[in-house]
């Protein structure tokens, strides 16, 4: 037998994620290639719950990327740097649930890394 969250479930835990993981500061995300090398680091500038419980992601101002590689996951991080968790990299004009959506999974150092949201639930 399967568990099945109603919505009111998921969007009082994703929004309980959300608050927490905002407590104390701007959340970031660290973008890493499948060697673990950290290929960027960005702050978080909105997360929304929306009405059917999906927690979404993206990032405002654009941020360069601190060293050459393919992303291959994404680790959600608050301020602290405590980990929260860690999602697969996926190429995507349009948000993948449960996935870090880029626009391209390819990272250069001093170039911008724009195009990234996730969406968890």
């Amino acid at each position: 037998m399967s568990v099945t969250f109603e919505a009111v479930s998921l969007i009082a835990a994703h929004q309980g994620l959300y608050d927490d993981l905002v407590a104390a500061g701007v959340p970031h995300v660290q973008i890493r290639d499948s060697s673990d090398v950290l290929l960027a680091d960005l702050p978080l500038s909105t997360g929304v719950v929306g009405g059917a419980g999906q927690l979404t992601f993206a990032w405002g101002s654009s941020q360069v990327g601190l060293a050459d590689g393919t992303a291959s996951y994404v680790e959600v991080r608050d301020y602290a740097d405590v980990l929260y968790m860690t999602l697969t990299a996926v190429e995507s004009l349009t948000p993948v649930a449960d996935s870090a959506a880029m626009t391209t999974l390819q990272v250069l150092t001093g170039a911008p890394v724009s195009g990234i949201t996730f969406t968890i639930g």
